[in-house]
């Protein structure tokens, strides 16, 4: 799929809300890269759904119709003013999305539970020397960068972690883990950066394969599903 011109807010907000498969993110990103216009009404949705929502919390399919219904109502012009232009303002967009979020979100069920800690939280863990544990080097997308680590996986004790240097430390901007299941769906978190390095540890992981784990740079607090370039990626696969 191409965006000739620009794209809908219903397709942004599916891809905020994690509705869109790996295909139609990496089109979407590489239109929004091109598209000031487009890359702006993103980060409007984006700011307005971070408010009430996070990677976890995806609306169901009937939740989304709901909302999409009261879109159309609330943008539907008024038969008896047909030449009046309605001007449909993104703060009453937000209103109807934050009240079925607010509604509905807890009571859709969480599809990933974990624990996480960070560097100097992460302690007694030697998951790493099972002999069942799997490991993966991290490599950079880029050849300049200076990036390196590994990424280790327990499916049996539900551990993963995660180990990255060579990060350059960001004034006004966040690097952000992103952990991608073959159903699509992701989890995200904000890897706090000391010296240089950053350790994140999961506890609790699904047992649901996992596609891709991936770092990308995004704004300050980070972001509902990934926008910024990336740093490293690293395809699970079937090892």
């Amino acid at each position: 799929m191409k965006f000739h011109k620009h794209i809908d807010e219903p397709f942004i907000i599916d891809y905020l809300l994690g509705k869109l498969d790996v295909d139609r993110q990496s089109q979407l990103i590489l239109h929004i890269k091109e598209c000031e216009q487009c890359a702006n009404r993103l980060q409007q949705w984006q700011s307005i759904i971070n408010v009430e929502s996070n990677v976890q919390k995806v609306p169901s399919d009937q939740l989304k119709e709901k909302i999409w219904m009261q879109l159309q109502e609330k943008s539907a012009p008024r038969r008896e003013s047909k030449n009046r232009k309605i001007i449909f303002t993104i703060s009453s967009v937000a209103a109807i999305l934050l009240l079925f979020l607010g509604l509905y979100a807890n009571k859709q069920p969480q599809h990933k539970s974990y624990e996480i800690a960070h560097n100097d939280e992460i302690e007694n863990i030697d998951f790493q020397h099972y002999p069942d544990t799997k490991q993966w080097n991290i490599v950079p997308v880029s050849n300049s960068n200076p990036v390196h680590g590994n990424i280790w996986i327990n499916h049996h004790t539900q551990e993963l972690l995660v180990e990255v240097e060579g990060l350059v430390q960001l004034s006004n901007k966040d690097y952000q883990l992103w952990i991608i299941y073959n159903d699509n769906q992701m989890i995200g978190e904000v890897l706090p950066i000391e010296e240089g390095s950053t350790r994140l540890f999961f506890k609790g992981e699904e047992d649901v394969p996992l596609k891709i784990i991936k770092a990308s740079i995004e704004p300050k607090g980070g972001s509902v599903s990934p926008t910024g370039p990336e740093t490293f990626i690293v395809e699970m696969g079937n090892k």
